[in-house]
């Protein structure tokens, strides 16, 4: 269902492959390594999309030896500063068709942002948690709406590189082919004529 959708979507551009008219090389870039909480999420997914006929790759921050606590992969799984450095290369020569952006958060807008600019490709974001709440729970003090109303630079420097920045996300969003979401209440912060599922 999840690579109907992620195929279907109009705004996905198609490159010319072998397998015509469908995606091929798909990247997941994680908010965490294999430890974190989603690492079930994406490893079963890749996986997956593997059994599936395409080419997946994970880009992590950390450690790529983390994947051990979930056994042998059937995808490539690429540290973040790889991706900065020499790019992603799937098996074909190419780089991702779609990046699957595993959720809004800082670290994985930047780098979603820099490989799509740098490949020409489209991406989807995945909605995992309520990130305004989580920036608010943490910043500690400020609700979220007075968070808003501090100086762009301020805000700037207190959001760190885990958490969504409040403007930027809502753009990434926008910029998005499409979302995915782990509960249909995070659709509430999508554009509202962005695909979803």
């Amino acid at each position: 269902l999840q690579l109907e959708f992620l195929a279907g979507s109009a705004r996905v551009p198609r490159r010319n492959s072998s397998r015509r008219g469908s995606l091929v090389n798909v990247l997941l870039v994680s908010h965490c390594d294999f430890h974190g909480n989603s690492a079930m999420h994406l490893y079963s997914i890749a996986n997956e999309l593997t059994d599936l006929g395409l080419s997946c790759a994970v880009c992590v921050p950390n450690t790529v030896s983390t994947i051990e606590s979930h056994g042998t992969p059937k995808f490539a799984i690429i540290p973040y500063a790889d991706a900065y450095g020499m790019g992603v290369v799937f098996p074909d020569g190419r780089g991702p068709d779609l990046i699957h952006a595993w959720t809004p958060r800082e670290l994985v807008r930047e780098l979603t942002e820099h490989l799509a600019d740098r490949y020409k490709c489209s991406y989807v974001v995945h909605l995992e948690d309520n990130e305004e709440v989580i920036l608010e729970n943490e910043l500690g003090g400020l609700t979220y709406e007075e968070f808003l109303r501090l100086p762009a630079r301020r805000i700037d420097t207190l959001v760190p590189a885990h958490r969504s920045h409040p403007t930027r996300y809502r753009k990434f969003l926008a910029g998005a082919v499409g979302v995915t979401a782990l509960i249909d209440r995070l659709l509430e912060f999508k554009p509202p004529d962005l695909p979803a599922l």
